[in-house]
């Protein structure tokens, strides 16, 4: 309610308010459904981001008993593509888009779930390729240093820029062309 109040009449503002769940969906729906009715007099439009059991893994359980009383809604799903191959996901998030809900990749990255690991090129193209089949958007993990090879930047990177191509990982190099091609408008030289 507090962030409603300070923020919910800024039209980009996105909710999340469980991030990577490990308890069951009826657990989940509840506290979404009690937070969603605090807002709601307050921001009556801005989009809630819902998450899901196994780590936001589950859309299809969430889009089986889907909060209905409340609108803008989206369900979540997060996955590494050297870990969690899409002939595995696919069929739990086109559940929900069969059934007519919005999902959105919260949190992706092409390494293991660990965050570390090779980035998986031949796999995070087939992710990027469903993905925008089926228009779904998505926010890469982790544009920032922490030294993980998830990171699209190095450790000694300015938090700043400029980036010259010695800040940039092996990560970034796959991430940063896929953003510039499908969101042109969103990169800039």
């Amino acid at each position: 309610m507090e962030l409603a109040n300070a923020y919910g009449n800024t039209p980009n503002i996105i909710y999340e308010p469980w991030n990577e769940p490990t308890t069951t969906w009826p657990t989940i729906k509840t506290y979404h459904e009690t937070v969603i009715a605090a807002v709601r007099p307050i921001d009556p439009d801005n989009i809630f981001m819902l998450g899901n059991p196994q780590w936001d893994q589950r859309p299809d359980q969430a889009c089986a008993s889907p909060i209905t009383d409340a609108t803008n809604l989206v369900y979540v799903f997060h996955f590494y593509a050297n870990t969690h191959k899409l002939a595995g996901f696919q069929p739990n998030i086109d559940k929900c888009l069969n059934a007519g809900f919005a999902v959105f990749a919260s949190e992706y990255g092409g390494v293991s779930s660990n965050g570390n690991g090779t980035f998986n090129v031949t796999e995070m193209n087939n992710w990027w390729t469903y993905m925008d089949k089926n228009l779904i958007g998505s926010t890469n993990w982790a544009v920032e240093t922490n030294g993980e090879t998830s990171s699209v930047f190095v450790k000694t990177a300015s938090a700043t820029g400029p980036w010259p191509d010695s800040d940039i990982t092996d990560s970034g190099n796959n991430v940063f062309p896929y953003i510039a091609k499908t969101y042109d408008l969103t990169m800039s030289q």
